[in-house]
């Protein structure tokens, strides 16, 4: 997203990029609930950060249910039955071969997707950081709705980056879950070692 605001007029210009209809859709609803705030600065890049927010929802979902699927296909949970086989080791090598392919693939996107949140969350921090520059800035004839506006905003600002820490952990155990699978089904005990260096803010 990039962003363009006037604090003197209250007029902000945004463009949007990879949005497909439904996220058109979604942003131009919650524009049309949001008049009253339109005019602060902030408003738009807060909305774009709600709809990164539901996709890196949506995605982390989507990488415990294939961690799920991965470790029913494999027979890794610890219920079944007494002296069964893992599927790994009773499906021929092209079978095999292609569960292992998917488990190091779903290492590989966790591993893009923790980064992104750590990007995110940090975007957010940056953004709470706005609100005492924008204070500064405003005519004094809009300093009590910057004020009021800099506290809601904020306020759901905290909210999200509560929202990411918490992604980020379970994209941590999904990581730690796709590396024991990986030594449970591959001959080799191999993992790649691409998103292991230490990423800090």
């Amino acid at each position: 997203m990039s962003a363009s605001a006037n604090v003197g007029t209250g007029m902000t210009y945004a463009l949007f990029h990879g949005c497909d209809e439904q996220d058109v859709k979604v942003l131009t609803d919650w524009v049309k609930m949001t008049t009253y705030s339109a005019g602060h600065p902030l408003l738009l890049p807060a909305l774009f950060a709600e709809l990164q927010l539901r996709r890196h929802k949506r995605l982390t979902r989507d990488n415990w249910s294939k961690l799920v699927t991965l470790y029913a296909r494999t027979g890794q949970y610890g219920n079944r039955a007494p002296g069964t086989q893992p599927a790994s080791l009773q499906e021929d090598a092209f079978d095999y071969d292609n569960t292992t392919r998917e488990v190091l693939g779903m290492y590989q996107d966790a591993g893009f997707l923790e980064k992104g949140l750590i990007k995110l969350r940090r975007w957010l921090k940056q953004m709470a950081s706005q609100m005492e520059i924008i204070k500064t800035t405003v005519p004094e004839a809009r300093t009590e709705f910057i004020n009021m506006e800099n506290a809601r905003i904020g306020e759901r600002l905290e909210e999200m980056m509560d929202d990411y820490e918490g992604l980020i952990t379970e994209c941590k155990l999904i990581l730690d879950g796709a590396s024991l699978l990986n030594n449970a089904v591959s001959r080799s005990l191999y993992l790649p070692t691409l998103y292991l260096e230490t990423i800090s803010d």
